[in-house]
């Protein structure tokens, strides 16, 4: 299991910095939870919370924040919750570049310190696959507890490629613990509350050196 002293190390050197949102979070944003019309204008597809209250929504493992914070220009009262204090930080420094509000919270206990059904949705990009597949079940069924309706994950399948970092020790840290496919995932879900709602598998391929990775976007529905 990855220590979160790997995981401060990673994003200390920058592996981990993403700046841009991920396209298939600004489909499932736009298709599940508010289509955007104009700039900061928002059609409801989400049923409507009360009119003194906002959507809340989780991203689980959020690393720099910057998926949490396209929750925050989607108007979304925004959390994000990771392992380390030093993604944590770079998170809050991101968020003031960029105008945003959204909380961003250290995170490395077992459970998850918000109550039951704390957010209307949640969201978790690539990290289940970087914990045993037992320990992303209990995490899964965590972001079930703490979440209304909608999750929504990306997984890493098949990879041609092993993905490694390096330590200041020269050691070499290997994040992925598993590699999801069709029939883990659907043995996963039959230990959550979760269904699938929607799903797709994506297959890169390199036209340079013929090496592809598999890629599963899903939305789970409770």
């Amino acid at each position: 299991m990855q220590t979160t002293n790997q995981w401060d190390t990673s994003f200390i050197n920058g592996e981990n910095s993403i700046f841009y949102p991920h396209n298939e979070l600004l489909r499932f944003l736009n298709r599940f939870i508010k289509k955007q019309v104009a700039f900061k204008q928002f059609m409801p597809i989400y049923a409507p919370p009360p009119t003194d209250k906002s959507l809340k929504a989780l991203d689980f493992g959020c690393g720099n924040g910057r998926q949490t914070l396209l929750l925050s220009e989607f108007e979304i009262e925004a959390y994000g919750v990771d392992i380390s204090k030093t993604a944590i930080d770079q998170a809050q420094s991101l968020a003031k570049s960029l105008n945003l509000i959204a909380n961003f919270l250290i995170s490395n206990g077992t459970t998850l310190p918000f109550g039951d059904n704390f957010f209307d949705f949640s969201i978790s990009c690539g990290v289940l696959n970087c914990m045993p597949l037992e320990i992303a079940i209990h995490f899964l069924n965590e972001l079930a507890r703490v979440t209304q309706k909608y999750c929504f994950l990306t997984l890493l399948g098949k990879s041609d490629s092993t993905l490694g970092y390096t330590m200041q020790d020269k050691s070499i840290f290997k994040p992925i613990m598993f590699r999801s496919t069709q029939e883990n995932i659907t043995e996963m879900l039959k230990h959550t509350p979760f269904t699938l709602k929607w799903g797709e598998k994506t297959v890169h391929s390199s036209l340079s050196n013929n090496l592809e990775s598999t890629y599963f976007t899903l939305v789970l529905e409770k």
